[in-house]
């Protein structure tokens, strides 16, 4: 039984175009392998490891001791204090991110939940290092969890499509006021007893609302994460199986993109159809473009055709 469950998790993880679903697998490895042993150290009053065990994955606010503990930078934001931290971080994400691949793909919310804690922690050192009621707690403040990179992830869903709604209790409620809602409560905790934490919510939510504002403009910051991230496949690949599905899916991706996309390469999408897809876009947002739409509006951001 246990062989099948992981290999269906496997299987699950192998899926292509699955970043969320790789990203919520990961989040709850990363869950256990911190949490089972810091059972067995609670049932033994082992105090002292406990504390050294899980100082792995939190992220102090402290240079000099972060210095000493840099892989925090990008494992904290995949790690979580309990079961209720982990399962609303990743029920959130999961309802926004499926909102963000459905509009633009799978690397986008990669990017968008790798850059968001990124930048959550980036906002958490300058909170410590420059807000005087932050300063006075730096040598003892710790910070973990994914809210940052979930932030990021519900602002940027909300910046791409505002009124896309959701139902919440009951009711249809537009993303962009629960958007509004989470920085709003946010930036009130930052003083509270979870300042830390709020700091890296709003680092978050102002790298998801860039992030889709500068890809609206035709500036695809994906790149930054998804590049690295293809060349540590790659090398963990084996390589005769690469060699065979390279091969095979690019002849046919080029074959397909030559058939479908020849009008736009050559001439681009005329004034009139972009026009067209501007228009509804500020009648019924982004969300409301079909899939060819979507592509003429891609095609004339890269050949620079957009109307001034």
């Amino acid at each position: 039984m246990a062989n099948s469950i992981l290999q269906d998790i496997k299987n699950m993880y192998n899926r292509p175009n699955n970043g969320l679903i790789k990203i919520i697998i990961i989040n709850v490895c990363v869950f256990l392998i911190m949490h089972i042993p810091l059972v067995f150290m609670k049932w033994f009053k082992l105090t002292e490891i406990y504390l050294i065990y899980r100082d792995i994955f939190s992220m102090p606010a402290n240079i000099m001791e972060f210095l000493l503990r840099p892989w925090t930078l990008f494992i904290y934001f995949f790690s979580h204090a309990d079961i209720q931290h982990i399962l609303f971080n990743m029920l959130f994400l999961y309802w926004f991110g499926n909102i963000i691949n459905s509009l633009v793909g799978n690397s986008k919310v990669i990017a968008i939940y790798v850059l968001g804690g990124l930048a959550g922690a980036v906002f958490y050192f300058l909170a410590y290092y420059s807000i005087p009621s932050f300063i006075d707690l730096r040598s003892k403040a710790e910070v973990i969890g994914a809210s940052g990179a979930v932030y990021a992830m519900v602002i940027g869903a909300a910046t791409l499509s505002p009124n896309y709604e959701i139902n919440l209790l009951f009711i249809r409620v537009k993303i962009k006021w629960i958007a509004l809602v989470y920085v709003v409560i946010s930036f009130l905790g930052t003083g509270g007893g979870n300042a830390g934490g709020n700091a890296v919510h709003l680092g978050g939510a102002l790298l998801g609302f860039l992030f889709i504002k500068q890809l609206q403009q035709g500036n695809d910051w994906s790149g930054i994460v998804m590049k690295p991230l293809t060349v540590i496949e790659n090398l963990f690949a084996k390589k005769d199986n690469l060699n065979v599905s390279y091969r095979n899916s690019h002849k046919n991706t080029r074959s397909q993109n030559i058939k479908k996309n020849d009008r736009y390469q050559q001439s681009g999408p005329t004034e009139a159809e972009i026009d067209h897809i501007l228009d509804k876009i500020s009648r019924s947002g982004y969300e409301s473009l079909t899939k060819e739409e979507q592509q003429l509006l891609w095609q004339a951001s890269k050949k620079g055709n957009r109307p001034n």
